[in-house]
């Protein structure tokens, strides 16, 4: 069985910090947007060294390194992931029955480099169930990439009642103002922000979906993004793709929903659609799980504040594709209204429409509120900024040192000052 620890140059006087990375197979934890942060932070720091164990069947092992995950080590789970309204006891049952596989794999790959880890990085709330579980004395980590639950924020607060060295990272403030709001305490939740691969959306792969999506130039395509992808609304969608498409029709443009197979909802906007004759205008993507991969092939993208507050809106700005969003906190954070962005009033579908169609008639303005983004996305969520933050966290809090959030400097969506 080959090494589970990543290879790294070891000093004698001051050998790197060894992380286990416990990433599971589905639900969010799994989610690609998940993998992909894990894979890009993965040995690019030289004083830690990172090994990755895997919480699922082969199937999962072999999309997370196709994502680019080295998994180390594969440990089959009963549960294919964690329903978000999961009671706090079914979460630790599940945790319990995989506890002795994980510990016998883990204690395995540690005795053959006669170490054990001194980190536990967990990627979902059971993996973070299960590292409390089993390595209580371990000082340990979850990264928050989704908005959680009235029942996972019960579930955090017995997790993280231990009083040892446990912290959680939210990627952005609306995350994070969620747990305390939920009764997390400040000192544990720190702050920080994602970064992600650029090299991930190449511009050009947009020919090469359009081709496979069989579109014309006179189509646009709107996506719908979520955390995860599949979460967001597509009746909603749909109500606004054809507001728009009314206008649109009238210079000669069909506007085309493209979502999730799995997407939320998703059976009311076909019904919608059918009775205004456009459910030919419906593209079902599975790429839309990686948003890498499939937003390049949009036009722009529609962000609504029930299913966004985690990475789906950094991808979207490195896609370089327009943003048409509500205005909410969670949104607001990351983009501005008018700079990188267009966004409206909560709840107020026809003036999302009127977004839509203010983009589709003015290419300067579609162009120009991209490449801020696209330039933001870049300057903001840097992987070495990223990788840096995750490096300082893991010595502050190995060492039992109070936690001490990095400095971030205020992204355009700070600046928001409610022009919608």
């Amino acid at each position: 069985m080959r090494r589970l620890f990543d290879k790294a140059a070891l000093c004698p006087h001051n050998p790197p910090m060894d992380v286990l990375h416990l990433v599971e197979g589905g639900g969010v934890g799994g989610a690609p947007a998940t993998l992909a942060l894990v894979a890009d932070a993965l040995g690019r720091t030289p004083e830690v060294r990172s090994r990755v164990l895997l919480l699922g069947s082969e199937a999962d092992r072999g999309r997370a390194v196709q994502i680019g995950v080295r998994v180390a080590e594969r440990v089959s789970v009963a549960s294919q992931g964690v329903s978000r309204d999961a009671s706090v006891m079914s979460v630790v049952g599940e945790a319990l029955r995989a506890m002795p596989a994980v510990r016998q794999a883990v204690k395995f790959q540690a005795s053959s480099v006669a170490r054990a880890p001194a980190l536990i990085h967990c990627h979902s709330l059971r993996s973070f169930a299960l590292a409390t579980i089993a390595w209580p004395g371990t000082p340990r980590v979850c990264t928050i990439v989704s908005k959680p639950t009235a029942a996972q924020i019960r579930l955090l607060r017995v997790l993280m009642q231990r009083g040892d060295r446990a912290a959680l990272l939210p990627v952005t403030a609306t995350l994070r103002r969620e747990l305390l709001a939920g009764g997390l305490a400040e000192s544990a939740v720190c702050l920080i922000r994602p970064g992600v691969d650029q090299s991930r959306a190449p511009l050009r792969r947009r020919d090469w979906l359009r081709q496979r999506w069989g579109l014309k130039a006179h189509q646009k395509v709107v996506g719908l993004i979520g955390d995860p992808p599949e979460s967001a609304c597509a009746r909603a969608a749909a109500m606004v793709c054809g507001y728009a498409a009314e206008v649109q029709a009238t210079y000669g443009r069909e506007v085309i929903l493209a979502v999730h197979p799995r997407q939320r909802n998703l059976h009311q906007a076909l019904r919608i659609l059918e009775e205004q004759e456009r459910s030919d205008r419906l593209i079902q993507e599975p790429l839309m799980a990686r948003p890498w991969e499939a937003l390049p092939g949009c036009d722009a993208v529609l962000a609504f504040d029930d299913a966004v507050g985690g990475l789906a809106v950094v991808w979207a700005m490195t896609a370089g594709v327009s943003i048409v969003g509500e205005a909410t906190y969670g949104i607001s954070e990351m983009v501005e209204d008018r700079h990188s962005a267009l966004l409206v009033k909560p709840g107020n579908l026809p003036q999302m429409a009127h977004r839509l169609t203010q983009l589709f008639g003015d290419d300067r303005l579609t162009w120009a509120i991209r490449d801020a983004a696209r330039h933001e996305a870049f300057s903001y969520f840097s992987r070495r900024h990223y990788c840096q933050s995750l490096s300082t966290v893991y010595h502050q809090l190995a060492d039992g040192q109070p936690l001490e959030p990095p400095v971030l400097e205020a992204t355009g969506g700070m600046k928001f000052t409610g022009r919608a």
